[in-house]
């Protein structure tokens, strides 16, 4: 946390914090990014007296999270990014290239991951409200309009994805932005660009007079129209579209729309739920968990808008009941074989998101106990929790010999009901 250990004032505050976020995110001379304690002294440093009187509660030894290489675009439909990059029209495919470059620049030849670029509208002016007694009303620039957000393949370290821009864009003519985040099994990486011009209408545009095609269940695609679910069910639909989605939202009455029970006062808006899948702008998928519904018979309808904005609907019908009982769907531990090291027991269930009791017992092949994991008090992400370590030792603290061994998991919801599952584990040195 950083505050202020007595009276400051607002000018004084912007002003420092306007320090303190640049220097956080500059990196020294050694190519390093700051550690807390020091990119709050130097900021101080640089202030007024009254800067003193900031304060760092916490570790200032700590680092922000900092992804360690960076993104580059290259071009974009064809064209240098450094040169003049055609303006790209409402309607208009697109094409981006580019690259995970390290400190110094170079392309990062072994990076193998996936990328998530979001495309911004141009900046535009917001208002404050002025409610306040003695406030006025201010003007400030927002640039938060994503015309498209999708998922993409990195290979050797390059990427290439497409996407249509909607027919819904400010058409006067600016600066757009991509903003990249990348991530395999060991780092990140983050970029962005703003080397782009978004306004008008496409020379090329294709004829498209269909809405989207869409596909409705809850918790799985095994879901059949009248199924009954939990109290807080997950929705899932399945989108796609030659064109692509409309998720810019910069339209009224264009958003992928779910509504519950024909409320349409409060109408669920779903594009921030919707991702596209991997390498591909025309199908994806809506994934939006509901909470706490009334046991009973419910419809869900979701209208959904391609680029083009034709629309499309779908409904479904659902039962939620508050008396199902907690079922392990899936039981697995890994690494089988294992080794003193260990393995890591994964348990997934049929409720989402909902708080679990889980135990494991582990016996070896003449049924003895030698140890007991848990209780655990677990939240569920999704259908699955935390898997449970397994250190490889008995009860007693020491290690189990070679050979196989069989664990029985057991899972309980807050009202006592238990279901019990087992698998086997076999230790090899």
């Amino acid at each position: 946390m950083l505050t202020s250990s007595r009276l400051t004032y607002a000018g004084a505050s912007v002003n420092f914090n306007k320090r303190a976020i640049k220097h956080l995110l500059t990196k020294n001379e050694q190519g390093r990014y700051p550690r807390l304690g020091d990119a709050i002294r130097v900021a101080k440093n640089m202030g007024v007296p009254s800067a003193y009187n900031y304060v760092l509660l916490g570790d200032p030894a700590l680092q922000l999270a900092y992804p360690e290489y960076e993104i580059e675009t290259t071009s974009i439909n064809g064209m240098d990014i450094n040169q003049q990059v055609d303006t790209l029209g409402a309607l208009g495919e697109v094409t981006v290239k580019g690259f995970v470059k390290d400190s110094h620049g170079n392309l990062v030849s072994d990076y193998n991951g996936f990328i998530y670029p979001k495309v911004y509208d141009k900046i535009y002016m917001a208002r404050t409200r002025g409610q306040d007694s003695g406030s006025s009303i201010e003007e400030f620039e927002v640039q938060d309009n994503i015309l498209y957000q999708g998922k993409a393949k990195i290979e050797k370290g390059r990427f290439e994805f497409q996407f249509v821009l909607p027919q819904d864009i400010d058409y006067s003519y600016g600066k757009g932005k991509i903003s990249y985040y990348a991530k395999n099994n060991y780092t990140e990486a983050s970029g962005f660009t703003d080397s782009l011009y978004i306004g008008g209408t496409s020379n090329n545009i294709s004829v498209d007079e269909s809405g989207p095609e869409i596909k409705l269940f809850f918790n799985n695609r095994k879901f059949v129209d009248g199924d009954v679910v939990s109290t807080s069910p997950l929705f899932l639909s399945d989108l796609s579209d030659e064109s692509g989605i409309n998720t810019s939202g910069s339209s009224v009455g264009h958003d992928i729309t779910a509504i519950l029970d024909d409320n349409i006062e409060k109408a669920y808006i779903l594009n921030d739920f919707y991702t596209t899948k991997l390498d591909t702008y025309k199908e994806g998928t809506v994934k939006f968990p509901f909470n706490d519904l009334e046991p009973g018979r419910h419809t869900i309808k979701l209208i959904a808008w391609d680029i083009y904005n034709n629309s499309s609907s779908a409904s479904i019908s659902f039962i939620v009941s508050n008396k199902i009982r907690p079922e392990i769907t899936s039981l697995s531990g890994y690494p089988n074989p294992f080794t003193d090291a260990g393995a890591d027991i994964v348990i997934k269930h049929n409720l989402f998101g909902e708080f679990i009791i889980a135990s494991i017992n582990i016996y070896d092949l003449s049924g003895r106990l030698i140890r007991t994991l848990g209780p655990y008090d677990m939240r569920s992400y999704g259908f699955e929790i935390e898997p449970i370590h397994w250190d490889g030792k008995d009860n007693y603290g020491n290690y189990v010999k070679k050979g196989m061994y069989v664990y029985s998991a057991e899972i309980s919801d807050l009202k006592g009901y238990r279901h019990q599952k087992s698998g086997k584990l076999v230790k090899v040195y």
